[in-house]
């Protein structure tokens, strides 16, 4: 700021100030015709300075933190991509809360950054710099198709998104071949491994996203990709059985323990039997018809995948309830949406104090 004031006391001076006249009467500063120019001068100075201050303002503001309680378009963009980037599972209305404070440190815990849950020139720089990436080499692969003529497999390397954070519908590459074959081995994708992110790998994806209880967006943003690596890892390591010898839960699993696959088949509206503990013929077509319905291969046996997304769906089920329950209560107005958020961890909180129960009273609904 300071040097815009002696740049302008300088530009003044060199016109009026006394040192450069003899003295003020003999001048011709005031003489007709010329107080007109000075004015001029003294005026255009004068609006450059205040461009100044305003542009510093503009940078000030420019770099600005964003932090909890802020509000604006700023942070609509924030959330929009810690959603994208699977950090951010609550609405996008422009509201720095709670929610986009945790989902702030997780981002930042994950990148190694000080998990502050402020948005600051680092968190910032990690947020967009792979999305600027992207621009960038979109602009170059066009900019390349544009000199020379290529294959088709060349063609398919150049709008390959090996240098993004996700995977989204019409790219293509050996990354979304790694994903087709990642989301086949988990049973939540049927067609073939073409490496193009088609509508079928889309809805792929989002049954994946489902099951695992995140953001359904069909996008492989960081974490949708880091669970399907999990769970792959997982059915690797599981020795493989002939198609005469496969496990299933009438042969490797205990009563108990089938009780509890009808009772969430039951939970869920796919069973209707007794819940006995026995896989009869009734358990096995719900657990078909289940299979169906998530996109899983519908073979009848309830294995890890099928179990899992059982195990899933049932929690989430199982929290809408609760959130219903508190709801009526006068503890929760958020969302009914299954998800065990900051809000409904708060509304439960005051359902113990209120009540004088434990956490897991007020879950089972004990209120």
């Amino acid at each position: 700021m300071k040097f815009l004031a002696d740049f302008f006391m300088k530009a003044y001076n060199a016109d009026v100030h006394p040192s450069n006249v003899d003295v003020v009467e003999n001048s011709n500063v005031f003489k007709p015709g010329n107080s007109q120019k000075v004015f001029s001068k003294t005026l255009m100075y004068l609006l450059s300075l205040a461009m100044g201050i305003s542009f510093l303002g503009t940078a000030e503001a420019a770099l600005a933190e964003l932090k909890a309680g802020d509000r604006g378009s700023e942070v609509t963009t924030l959330q929009q991509r810690l959603k994208r980037l699977g950090y951010f599972n609550g609405q996008v209305n422009g509201n720095f809360n709670s929610a986009t404070s945790s989902a702030v440190i997780r981002f930042q815990k994950a990148k190694g950054l000080t998990a502050d849950g402020v948005v600051g020139d680092a968190t910032a720089a990690a947020l967009y710099k792979k999305q600027e990436r992207k621009t960038t080499a979109a602009s170059n692969s066009q900019r390349q198709a544009q000199r020379s003529r290529t294959t088709t497999q060349s063609r398919q390397a150049v709008t390959s998104t090996t240098n993004n954070d996700f995977l989204q519908p019409g790219d293509r590459g050996l990354e979304v071949r790694k994903l087709q074959q990642q989301l086949k081995q988990a049973g939540f994708y049927k067609d073939s491994i073409d490496g193009v992110f088609s509508a079928s790998t889309e809805a792929a994806i989002k049954r994946f996203q489902q099951a695992n209880n995140i953001t359904v967006d069909g996008l492989a943003g960081t974490r949708t990709i880091s669970l399907l690596q999990s769970a792959t890892r997982q059915s690797a390591r599981k020795p493989s059985t002939s198609v005469t010898k496969r496990p299933s839960v009438q042969q490797n699993q205990s009563k108990a323990q089938v009780q509890t696959l009808q009772q969430r088949l039951k939970q869920l509206g796919y069973y209707k039997g007794q819940i006995n503990g026995s896989f009869n013929a009734e358990t096995k077509d719900a657990v078909i018809r289940f299979q169906r319905k998530q996109g899983l291969v519908a073979d009848g046996i309830p294995g890890v995948n099928t179990l899992s997304a059982l195990e899933n769906l049932t929690r989430r089920e199982s929290i809408k309830a609760l959130q219903v329950r508190l709801q009526q209560n006068g503890f929760y107005t958020g969302p009914i949406d299954g998800i065990l958020s900051q809000q409904t961890q708060a509304a439960i909180g005051k359902a113990q104090n209120a009540y004088g129960l434990s956490a897991n009273d007020v879950i089972n609904q004990r209120f």
